[in-house]
């Protein structure tokens, strides 16, 4: 009887267990694992390297060109192609202008040079005269010694006159000279400048002829006088305004943005994984290459405060066009082995870190050291290990 007793005794308490167990609620866990810290965000796809053509300034007598020819809008084009022609006309025209100058001043200065040797030879036979002169008188002076007073004071005056003549003659071929020195700097001076132009404006026309320095697309420019209408062939062009642009499509990057609240969870050569919104079953990889240092809001109608990102992607494809959404996965940690818990379950206090624990004796309050974490799951590390039971913050009243 006291067995059976016994046995009924046993039954009822295995009852009593199961129906506990059945009723109470799953508990949260320290789990180990691998976890990856990512943040998500939407991006659009740039050519790594675009070139733009703008109007350049060919020296100061040219500020607009008519276009003569141009390719396709979408044309494939490879370095060193042809992309636009300039008209030369109104080079070739200065050029004739120049040339016509440059020949009429090397004749003048070709005639200066003559003039300027026919004055300097009559000045020598001018000095040869008043030479003579000087020497006759400076003869008759001497021999004037044995002559009255009043005849050798004639004779010296005669000779100071001579000599101030003669004296005159020197300094007058002196500047004649010198002037003519100067004259003749002057005018190969001119000379020189008018080469110049011409040899400036021979170096022009080649650059009339448009050539794209890179393998791409060729992109046919806008003009500002017919509200953003593509350019053709006839319009004129003037300096500064964008005539086209070449984007290499073999290399593509991604400008993305980032909230200003996970700026510290990103740095610059971070991988990134990146997926097309068109294509979302394929994904590459990449690299942050850029990060803005001003955050700015996202836009008009978005106050969101965010940072520019530049991502870099590590593949090439041809099937990646500029102008696709993309989405970017920013891989902030990838980590092995850890040890991890529900956020919830993670309690920051005065900084510091603490999980609760519940067991026969109790709840325990336990520190951690907290690594990193994502949007679900918070990487820690202290006295805990795989398996060990942690409280939601939620179901525990913290103000006791």
């Amino acid at each position: 009887m006291k067995a059976v007793r016994l046995i009924l005794a046993l039954a009822g308490l295995c009852l009593l267990t199961v129906s506990c167990k059945k009723t109470e609620a799953p508990r949260n866990e320290v789990m180990r694992g691998d976890l990856r810290q990512t943040l998500f965000e939407t991006g659009e796809l740039v050519t790594a390297d675009t070139r733009t053509f703008v109007m350049p300034r060919f020296g100061r007598y040219w500020s607009n060109f008519k276009i003569i020819g141009m390719l396709e809008h979408g044309t494939e084009v490879t370095a060193g192609d042809s992309i636009i022609q300039l008209d030369p006309a109104d080079v070739k025209q200065f050029i004739i202008n120049q040339e016509t100058r440059l020949e009429t001043q090397k004749a003048n200065l070709e005639k200066f040079l003559v003039n300027n040797a026919i004055q300097l030879k009559n000045l020598d036979n001018n000095l040869r005269s008043q030479e003579a002169a000087f020497n006759l008188t400076k003869l008759q002076m001497a021999s004037s010694k044995f002559e009255t007073e009043k005849n050798q004071r004639i004779r010296q005056l005669n000779f100071r006159q001579a000599e101030i003549r003669y004296e005159k003659v020197l300094r007058n071929i002196e500047y004649t000279k010198k002037l003519a020195r100067y004259d003749e700097k002057i005018q190969r001076i001119q000379t020189s400048q008018i080469q110049s132009l011409v040899d400036m404006a021979y170096e022009v026309l080649p650059k009339l002829t448009i050539r794209t320095p890179i393998n791409g697309i060729f992109q046919v420019g806008q003009t500002r006088r017919r509200n953003g209408v593509a350019l053709k062939v006839g319009d004129e062009v003037r300096v500064g305004n964008s005539m086209g642009s070449v984007p290499d499509l073999t290399w593509m990057k991604v400008n993305t943005t980032v909230n200003e609240v996970d700026r510290t969870k990103i740095r610059e050569g971070m991988p990134v994984v990146v997926r097309m919104d068109a294509m979302p079953d394929l994904k590459f990889g990449g690299i942050i290459e850029k990060i803005g240092i001003l955050c700015h809001e996202y836009s008009y109608e978005d106050s969101r405060k965010v940072f520019d990102v530049v991502v870099r992607l590590n593949e090439s494809d041809l099937r990646l066009k500029p102008g696709m959404t993309v989405s970017c996965e920013f891989v902030a940690h990838d980590l092995k082995d850890v040890l991890y818990v529900p956020n919830d379950c993670l309690l920051r206090e005065n900084g510091r870190y603490y999980v609760y624990h519940r067991d026969l004796a109790g709840l325990h309050k336990i520190p951690v050291r907290f690594v990193t974490r994502n949007n679900v799951f918070s990487v820690i590390e202290g006295d805990i290990h795989e398996g060990m039971n942690v409280e939601p913050l939620s179901t525990i009243n913290l103000e006791d």
